[in-house]
């Protein structure tokens, strides 16, 4: 039977939350000048981008396996 399968925490996930530790790292011991302010804000935004992108592609996965699933125990006609 072919079962499409996803890892449990995928890269995307784990450049987003670098990313956001690193801008939490950067609020709370750092002094940032007004464009490291905006590379910061840049990179939590790319890093919410790539969760969000990583969900939608897991969901279109899921929804293959489940045709996948179906169509293994659907009755041939």
């Amino acid at each position: 039977m072919n079962e499409i399968t996803t890892p449990s925490i995928t890269g995307a996930q784990v450049i987003a939350i670098v990313t956001a530790a690193l801008a939490t790292a950067a609020s709370f011991g750092f002094t940032l000048s007004a464009a490291q302010q905006h590379a910061v804000l840049a990179d939590v935004a790319l890093a919410v981008a790539i969760v969000f992108g990583d969900g939608i592609v897991r969901h279109g996965r899921s929804k293959v396996a489940a045709v996948i699933a179906a169509q293994a125990v659907a009755p041939k006609e």
